[in-house]
């Protein structure tokens, strides 16, 4: 079974405002989503609301996996996400060097550690465009 994840995260200030989010589909990017998800965040720097998008996609689908009684360890995860940086840390290729990122990259790993097969990927921000308006939806609080 394979499921995408896309996830962005938007601050205005960096730091500043910020709102992450996440929208998950289930055997194919073209099928229609599974999952919306976005929150508010408060003030954070862009790449910590990008974490959080991560982190609000990977719970919205670990909960929908429980609740329809499917392991994750039975699941493929295709992760798509405009951030260079975070792909970069979860594959391994960048250290986490900011302290406020620590935890939220470890809490990240906990979570993917779960799935059979992870493959993050970075894309070019127009074919992440509907996480980065939902995103933003919830920044200007039209969401």
């Amino acid at each position: 079974m394979e499921f995408y994840l896309f996830c962005d995260g938007a601050s205005r200030g960096n730091p500043g405002p910020a709102a992450c989010a996440a929208i998950i589909y289930k055997n194919s990017p073209d099928s229609d989503a599974l999952l919306r998800l976005g929150k508010v965040l408060g003030t954070a720097t862009n790449n910590v609301a990008e974490y959080q998008g991560l982190i609000l996609g990977l719970e919205g689908l670990l909960d929908h996996l429980a609740k329809d009684g499917v392991a994750p360890a039975s699941v493929s995860l295709h992760i798509r996400m405009d951030s260079e940086l975070i792909i970069r840390q979860l594959t391994g290729q960048y250290k986490v060097k900011h302290e406020a990122m620590k935890p939220l990259f470890a809490r990240a790993k906990g979570m993917l550690s779960q799935f059979a097969a992870v493959r993050p990927e970075h894309v070019r921000r127009e074919f992440n465009k509907e996480a980065d308006q939902l995103a933003n939806r919830h920044l200007d609080g039209l969401a």
